[in-house]
């Protein structure tokens, strides 16, 4: 077995009104430019998605859309969220919602993280 180090800090908010923490979270951790991915239904009836983005407005930060994850997602949706951070030169991901919301973003943050060009078939990740 090689030796390695693996190293992942994590910061869990939870309480009330703590989606008002959002931009100076992301300011803190550096972020300038960010992706609000989310589902849509209940993020946008709620409310909750114009409190993150006012609270990142309030910070001066940049922000791009990416609603419509749906349980069991669309790798279509993977592909679009690669190709907007690409573009736009996105830096830091938040992701509004739950599991699926959740995943797709932790999947957008490990090619993005790496640069890596990925084929996704049949939920596979293959290097191409």
């Amino acid at each position: 077995m090689k030796n390695f180090t693996y190293y992942a800090p994590t910061q869990v908010e939870f309480g009330k009104q703590s989606e008002n923490k959002a931009g100076k979270l992301v300011k803190k951790f550096g972020g300038t430019n960010v992706l609000v991915h989310y589902g849509g239904g209940s993020v946008v009836r709620s409310g909750l998605l114009d409190i993150i983005c006012k609270s990142l407005e309030e910070q001066n930060i940049k922000y791009t859309l990416l609603g419509g994850v749906v349980p069991n997602p669309r790798v279509s949706l993977v592909r679009e969220g690669i190709e907007i951070c690409r573009k736009e030169n996105i830096d830091f991901i938040v992701a509004v919602g739950g599991g699926s919301t959740i995943v797709i973003t932790g999947y957008l943050f490990v090619v993005l993280a790496q640069k890596i060009s990925r084929k996704i078939k049949y939920g596979t990740s293959l290097y191409s």
